[in-house]
Order: C-alpha cells, then structure tokens, then sequence
C-alpha cells in the first residue's frame, strides 16, 4: 500500500526546491531586487490561481482549511495522521493524481511567499518613514507571513464597521508598523489581484482560523477551570 502523505510531502519538496534554483541563481549574481523575481512571482500565481480551480472541480477547494482545523482540535494529532484523517474525509486516499495536485497548489504558495521574503529588503528601502522602520525592528506581535491575509483581515474590520473607513490606507500601513509586520511596496496591488484574478468564492482561509482559535482559545479555558475545581 501505498504512503500517500509521503507522496504528498515528496512531490511538494521537488516542486520547491526545483523552483528555488531559479530565484537561488537571480540572487546569487546581485540580482536580489530584480523584476525577473516579480515576473516569477506573477507567474506563478497564474498557475496557483489554475490550481484552485482545479481543487474545485474536484472538490477539493477546502482541504487545507479542513487539515488546519483537525490538528487545531487534536494538539497530539501528527501532521501525517491529520492527513490520512483529511483524505479520508475528502476520498482521496487512494487517488495519487488529488495528492500530487493537493502537493503542487501548496509548493506553489511557498514559492510565492518565497518570492515576497526574496523582495523584503527592496520593500523596505522603498519605505521613506524611517520612524515606521524603527517601530517594526522593535515590536514583532504579528506572527503570520502571508502579507494579502493581513489587509484582508483589516479591511474587513473596515467594512463591518470595527475600524473607521476613512483613511484606511494609512491606517493599514500604521497598524502594519505597530504590530512589526513588513508592508511590500505594491500590497494595494497584491489585494486587487486577491479580488479580481482568483477564485472569487474563495475566502480567506484567516477567517476560519480566527474562528476554529477562538474555540481552541474558550475550550482550553474551560479546561482550566474545571481542572480548578
């Protein structure tokens, strides 16, 4: 029988490292900030964005969010056992063509991150508020790396009526600042193709993970207090 997490994780390595080659070999010549990475980076969302549509045909589109949701239920659970779990759910155990698919949407969202961290240091000189550079070198609260989830997250704050519409530009950038997450250049532009050339059903997969934390955060509390008694 076939171990089709370990097919999963194989497939997802090569398509990594095989791409990192390229970016590897733009950096190793000075080219660090070059538009060649950006070219890449949009090409490749292209295809992630190809990807995902795939995953919804066969009904796939929510495995990752599924997967997240298992471990956050079952702290002891492995990532291989949540897995299995996952696919079972999803009758995919058995189907390698889904796993290598599953394997090539993720490896494709690494390299995109990895393109953004290989154009961080060219962000940041491009940022002329030195007070903000500052402030980010001193707080580091925000946790997560996807920049898009961010300003997604705070422009829904905006919309539902928790933060003020009225420059909320600014506002995106100072929060950013305060909590010590790095805002690239073109985040604004990053959003719109967000909305405009992806999955437009698609959302956000931080809006189940505030929701699924929130129950982790009021399960653990309620543990404790019994464990008072």
């Amino acid at each position: 029988m076939k171990n089709y997490y370990q097919i999963y994780l194989a497939e997802k390595k090569r398509l990594v490292a095989q791409k990192k080659v390229t970016i590897d070999a733009i950096i190793k010549k000075g080219q660090k900030d070059s538009p060649i990475i950006n070219w890449l980076k949009d090409d490749e969302r292209v295809l992630n964005t190809a990807l995902q549509v795939k995953m919804q045909e066969k009904s796939l589109g929510d495995f990752q969010n599924r997967l997240k949701v298992i471990q956050i239920y079952d702290g002891s659970i492995t990532e291989k056992d949540a897995f299995n779990q996952c696919a079972k759910e999803f009758n995919i155990e058995n189907d390698e063509n889904s796993i290598i698919l599953l394997a090539a949407e993720k490896a494709s969202d690494e390299i995109i991150q990895y393109c953004y961290d290989c154009n961080h240091a060219q962000s940041l000189s491009r940022d002329s508020n030195q007070n903000q550079n500052v402030e980010l070198n001193q707080n580091q609260y925000w946790l997560g790396s996807e920049e898009t989830e961010f300003v997604q997250l705070l422009y829904a704050l905006v919309e539902s009526k928790r933060l003020k519409k009225k420059g909320k530009v600014k506002m995106v950038q100072k929060i950013a600042s305060f909590l010590g997450f790095h805002l690239s250049y073109d985040w604004q532009s990053k959003l719109s193709h967000a909305i405009h050339d992806t999955n437009e059903d698609k959302i956000p997969s931080i809006f189940d993970e505030l929701k699924y934390g929130w129950l982790s955060y009021r399960s653990d509390q309620i543990e404790k207090k019994k464990k008072s008694r």
